[in-house]
């Protein structure tokens, strides 16, 4: 009203605009805060000349059920206008559901809708999703050098199958799968630690701060996150977790697995596919999914990305598929943790930080009994290899000239140990020198592909971690193919070409 810039706003034509002024949380007008304000709105009031302005104030905890007479003196006074008791709307606090179509309730959950089994006294719990993160506490304590504690995530599950995009069968020797891509498909992600948290505020504390996180209850005096003390003191013991929806791809296999199984095949098909395809480990997860048919479990494997990221609609790609199912049985394969049997996991074929929890189940046997099968249509001609045609035309004749360390060096293996152990030992047993670096090939059942370094006489081939598509071309023809990588017996190696 001062600045002549602004003050056109309460002048002429303008000044019959005003008609409501809006407090919100009226209640923190009081004090000498409270006295400025109902001045101002005095001079606003006598600056425009007009009374027919209508105030309006809200408020969350102004006065009691049985105040609505103390709320309007308190209005009255604030804005110098007549309110009375029957002026005072109040409100009820209502708890939000979130309305879905079938929604299932807590009485109506007698058994599993997937196996049928009943449900036991505390099978059923309650999940809370804080869709609007989380709140610090106002007081945080200097750092020590104690690690905290933290919680973990569980396994995740899939909840809502959603859209199918493509279903169809995959065989590859006598193993058949059948792969249904959808979309929209939504995962549930639920942490494993319980929460003990105040249906009044939010205040929450982990299983880990209370005294007996068994019980169903904890009972604590605690602030609001005004820094108000709340009314309520017993927490309810809840889950935490989230649900999200995205591009999903469902694998049922022609077998019958035990959940020890089935959690290590689905963890060396999700390596394999990061592998084969070039994907981001993180970029993709698994899930199993059990079906009553022969009381076995499908593999789910999803996009960790909401809404999808394309990279599980690349694995459902038939050709696609059967490179990342062959993939992770030579992956298991070529592993030596456990010894012959292949009873045990390591982080060269099955482990990662992400599925640490589960380390104890994991077995590469396990990998190797289910997925062998799509080597039985190898087997017909094994005894008989197949020719293998180099086509000589642009490949590296004068690579037999250099030294073993810039031979292996220039493959690129990505593992310092490996390159010098394979060079050193290659030059102290006095190997031959590769006849030729980067050839192309054709097979007499039509594989292509291009080896790395080739010994044409000794029919030997090298090939890099990074060409695995030419090594699976190559390997049922007359050569001797290796892969240099981590899993690559050396002795062996060596001799192939000493």
């Amino acid at each position: 009203m001062l600045r002549p810039k602004d003050n056109t706003l309460f002048q002429g034509e303008y000044a019959h605009n005003w008609r409501f002024i809006v407090l919100d949380e009226a209640h923190t007008y009081s004090g000498s805060t409270g006295i400025e304000v109902s001045m101002l709105i005095r001079r606003l009031k006598a600056y425009l000349d007009d009374q027919t302005i209508q105030f309006i104030l809200t408020s969350a905890t102004l006065g009691g059920e049985k105040s609505n007479a103390e709320a309007a003196e308190f209005a009255h006074r604030l804005c110098n206008a007549p309110f009375d008791a029957s002026d005072v709307i109040r409100a009820t606090r209502v708890k939000f559901v979130r309305p879905e179509e079938n929604a299932i309730t807590v009485q109506s959950l007698r058994a599993c809708r997937q196996c049928n089994a009943p449900f036991e006294r505390g099978d059923i719990k309650t999940f809370l999703i804080p869709e609007f993160g989380f709140i610090s506490e106002s007081r945080i304590g200097k750092p020590t050098l104690i690690k905290p504690d933290r919680t973990y995530r569980t396994e995740a599950s899939m909840v809502s199958k959603g859209t199918t995009v493509y279903q169809g069968e995959c065989k590859a020797g006598s193993l058949t799968c059948t792969i249904t891509s959808m979309e929209d498909g939504e995962i549930a992600i639920l942490n494993s630690s319980s929460f003990f948290v105040c249906p009044s505020c939010g205040y929450t504390l982990a299983d880990f701060e209370v005294d007996n996180a068994f019980l169903p209850f904890f009972v604590k005096p605690h602030q609001r996150a005004s820094g108000f003390q709340c009314s309520a003191k017993q927490l309810q013991k809840y889950s935490i977790g989230y649900r999200f929806k995205t591009d999903s791809l469902s694998i049922h296999m022609n077998q019958v697995f035990t959940i020890d199984e089935a959690y290590s095949v689905l963890q060396a098909i999700i390596l394999s596919a990061c592998s084969v395809l070039d994907i981001d480990d993180t970029e993709i997860d698994g899930c199993l999914q059990y079906t009553n048919f022969g009381m076995s479990y499908d593999f789910v494997i999803y996009d960790t990305t909401p809404g999808g990221a394309g990279h599980v609609r690349r694995i459902s790609d038939e050709e696609n598929f059967r490179k990342v199912l062959a993939g992770a049985l030579d992956k298991a394969r070529n592993c030596n943790c456990g010894g012959e049997e292949g009873d045990a996991s390591c982080y060269r074929c099955l482990r990662t930080y992400r599925n640490q929890f589960h380390h104890d189940i994991l077995r590469r046997r396990y990998v190797i009994d289910s997925l062998s099968g799509i080597l039985e249509e190898k087997k017909v001609i094994a005894n008989e290899k197949i020719s293998l045609e180099l086509q000589l035309g642009d490949c590296d004749e004068t690579i037999g000239n250099e030294s073993f360390d810039y031979i292996i060096s220039g493959l690129n293996l990505n593992d310092d140990a490996v390159e010098q152990r394979i060079s050193a030992e290659l030059e102290s047993r006095q190997a031959c020198k590769p006849d030729f670096g980067r050839v192309d090939f054709v097979c007499a059942d039509g594989a292509k592909g291009t080896a790395d370094l080739v010994w044409k006489n000794r029919k030997v081939m090298f090939f890099s971690p990074a060409n695995r598509e030419g090594y699976q071309a190559a390997e049922r023809s007359e050569y001797a193919c290796f892969i240099l990588d981590g899993d690559v017996n050396i002795e062996t190696v060596v001799k192939a070409v000493s």
